[in-house]
């Protein structure tokens, strides 16, 4: 499929495409998914949503970093520092981005694996705010 913002996507629950960008400090070879059935095309909120992340990429970038740190240091099972500085700079050594997700009304998911559990976390954009949580949990009715 040819989407006028997304681009070529192919369908693989949900329309997906591959696509590098600059997310957390790092070059990144990410994988981009639109929710979606087959029959579906992207919702104009989630083409909103998209063009919003890319033109507020490196502000998204930051603070999905800084609040997935928070989060962490909370859980004791991660193993990381309970200091926050402490637990960015050591934080991308445990967590890989899976992929971003939109959603239907126009949310959107940094959703990550990490090597201290089977359930992922993710970050999720909804209205300008994020939330932090495992991704079971935080992304359970949105998917």
């Amino acid at each position: 499929m040819e989407d006028n913002v997304f681009g070529a996507m192919t369908f693989k629950r949900g329309w997906v495409k591959q696509e590098q960008l600059h997310l957390w400090g790092a070059d990144r070879d990410l994988k981009i998914r639109v929710s979606a059935y087959p029959e579906d095309k992207p919702t104009d909120a989630q083409k909103k949503a998209y063009e919003s992340f890319i033109r507020n990429l490196k502000e998204v970038s930051e603070e999905s970093l800084v609040r997935l740190a928070m989060f962490v240091v909370k859980d004791s099972e991660s193993g990381l520092p309970t200091n926050l500085e402490k637990a960015v700079n050591e934080l991308l050594n445990h967590v890989k981005i899976q992929e971003i997700l939109f959603f239907k009304d126009g949310s959107y998911a940094i959703e990550c694996d990490v090597d201290w559990t089977e359930d992922g976390v993710s970050v999720l954009v909804n209205n300008g705010k994020m939330e932090t949580g495992y991704s079971d949990e935080l992304l359970g009715c949105r998917i």
